[in-house]
C-alpha cells in the first residue's frame, strides 16, 4: 500500500526565467493499488514550469473507497504551473490487469479552467507513404518524429484495411515496424497509401482542466469522459500537414464544460 509518497517530480528552475525540470516516469506492478498517499511525476513549478511525466501502473484489485489514492486522484503527472510560463500536463496509464489496454487519464489539476498548455500524443500524422520496403516506411507530411519516441507505438499503413503494426524503431523520417508475425509491410500497403498512427485505450478520462492533443487515430473500447473543463483537439496545422480528430470511442460523454474541437481541419467522429 501507498500511504507516503512516491515522486518523480521535476526540481524548480533556479534563477529568473530558470526553467524548470519535467516529471520522471514511474512504472508500478501491484496486485493491489490502495492507500491514502500519493504517487507523482509532476513537472517543477518554478518561473518557467516544467511539463509533466509518465506515471504506469498495473494492478489487480483497486482498494476499497477511502483506501483507493483519493479515488485515483493522488496519482498524477501535472504540469509545472510556473510564475512565467506553465508546462504541459503528462499522462497516467492504470491497467487493471483483466484489462487489455488500460485507461488513460488526463489531468492538470486546474480547478476552474482548461489547462494553460496542451498534453501532446506523439504523432506520426496522417501523411501518404513516400517509400516503402517489407518492415520500414517514410511518409510525405513532413511531421518531425522525436527518434526512438514511437517505439511500442502501432501504425496503420493504409487505412483503407485494418491491419496495424507495431513500431520497433524510428529515426526523424523513417519507422520500422515488427514484421515477425509473417506479413510484410508490402502485402498490405503501396507508395501513395495514407497511413497513420493508432492510439488504443479501454477508457480514457479528462479531469482537472485535462487537455489532450492527438495528431493520429484515438480509439477507445470503452468510456471517452471529457468533464471538469477538459479539451480534446488535434495539432495545429502546418503548410504540409493537415492534423485530423479522427475518434472512434464506444460510449463518450462530454460535459457542458469541456470541448472536442477540431474546427482547424476535417475532424470524424464515429461512436
Amino acid at each position: 500500500r501507498v500511504d507516503g509518497s512516491i515522486l518523480a517530480n521535476g526540481g524548480g528552475g533556479t534563477g529568473y526565467q530558470a526553467g524548470s525540470g519535467s516529471g520522471g516516469s514511474i512504472a508500478i506492478d501491484a496486485p493491489v493499488l490502495r492507500g491514502t498517499g500519493v504517487i507523482g511525476a509532476d513537472g517543477g513549478a518554478f518561473e518557467v514550469g516544467g511539463s509533466g511525466g509518465r506515471v504506469h501502473i498495473t494492478y489487480d484489485a483497486l482498494g476499497q473507497s477511502g483506501d483507493d489514492l483519493n479515488a485515483t486522484l493522488n496519482i498524477h503527472a501535472f504540469g509545472g504551473h510556473g510564475n512565467s510560463a506553465a508546462g504541459g500536463a503528462g499522462t497516467v496509464l492504470l491497467r487493471q490487469r483483466a484489462q487489455t489496454l488500460g485507461d488513460l487519464y488526463v489531468d492538470d489539476n486546474m480547478t476552474s479552467a482548461t489547462a494553460p498548455v496542451w498534453t501532446p500524443l506523439l504523432s506520426v500524422g496522417y501523411g501518404r507513404i513516400a517509400t516503402l520496403t517489407d518492415d520500414t516506411l517514410t511518409l510525405d507530411n513532413g511531421v518531425a518524429l522525436m527518434p526512438g519516441g514511437l517505439v511500442g507505438g502501432e501504425i496503420n499503413p493504409n487505412l483503407a484495411q485494418g491491419q496495424t503494426f507495431v513500431v520497433i524503431a524510428n529515426t526523424d523520417t523513417a519507422i520500422t515496424v515488427d514484421t515477425s508475425g509473417g506479413t510484410p509491410l508490402s502485402a498490405v500497403a503501396q507508395v501513395g497509401d495514407v497511413c497513420s498512427g493508432v492510439y488504443a485505450f479501454d477508457n480514457v478520462y479528462f479531469r482537472r482542466g485535462g487537455y489532450l492533443v492527438v495528431g493520429d487515430k484515438l480509439a477507445v473500447n470503452g468510456l471517452l469522459q471529457i468533464q471538469e473543463k477538459g479539451r480534446l483537439d488535434h495539432f495545429p496545422a502546418t503548410v504540409t500537414w493537415e492534423p485530423r480528430l479522427d475518434l472512434t470511442v464506444d460510449t463518450l460523454t462530454l460535459a457542458a464544460d469541456s470541448t472536442i474541437s477540431g474546427s482547424a481541419s476535417p475532424s470524424r467522429l464515429a461512436t
